[in-house]
């Protein structure tokens, strides 16, 4: 398994490569959700900086593909000026109970930077806990704390997103919703710039993502 730093870092200094228009990676990122649902893609490729293939979750293609759709929308999300203390400060994406990712997260978010930044993973069971995260995704398993999770990040500047269909509707920000044949991403655009968050037009302006205003 691909090292966690002690800060809770995925352990990688890789970097991107020449940047795509903005347009296209979000276009990517929905093709991966379709091409995951079509072909059964059971995993992502493991070995990543030494890594050592671990059992895949029971879900592995659903969260394969979620674990790709979190770390890309990142991109497309503005946050304030004054949310990193530095150039080089992470973005810290939290997760509420137990992690659906396996494996997954680490695999995508170790080889990725936004804006120069690296990702950096936080786990709890309590939302407080994860005070200083830019993102809070919450799993459908964490449904009955949905309400809890949204207070404890209300007027913060925290991207906060779900997995069901209820999640954009109770104020939540952001869920990746994979059903059978169909998957689209649902915004609450009024959720998201209430907490001083702008997602960018190129992330919503596209087929299988659904605005709710």
């Amino acid at each position: 398994m691909l090292p966690r730093s002690p800060s809770g870092g995925f352990g990688t200094d890789s970097r991107e490569g020449p940047a795509q228009s903005v347009t296209a990676r979000i276009r990517v990122a929905i093709g991966i959700v379709v091409a995951a649902l079509v072909c059964l893609v059971t995993a992502l490729p493991t070995g990543l900086h030494g890594a050592e293939p671990q059992p895949a979750p029971t879900s592995a293609p659903e969260y394969s593909v979620k674990a790709a759709l979190l770390v890309e929308i990142a991109r497309f999300v503005h946050w304030p000026t004054n949310t990193y203390a530095t150039p080089s400060t992470p973005v810290v994406i939290g997760i509420l109970g137990e992690d659906p990712f396996g494996p997954y997260i680490v695999q995508v978010a170790g080889k990725k930077m936004v804006d120069g930044r690296h990702f950096v993973l936080k786990l709890a069971t309590n939302a407080k806990d994860l005070a200083g995260c830019q993102i809070v995704f919450v799993p459908k398993t964490e449904s009955l704390a949905t309400s809890g999770a949204l207070a404890a990040f209300a007027g913060k500047p925290v991207l906060v997103v779900g997995e069901t269909e209820k999640f954009c509707h109770e104020g939540g920000m952001i869920s990746l919703l994979l059903n059978g044949t169909r998957s689209f991403i649902e915004i609450n655009l009024r959720a998201a710039n209430a907490a001083g968050l702008d997602i960018s037009g190129h992330l919503h302006n596209n087929d299988g993502v659904r605005i709710l205003r």
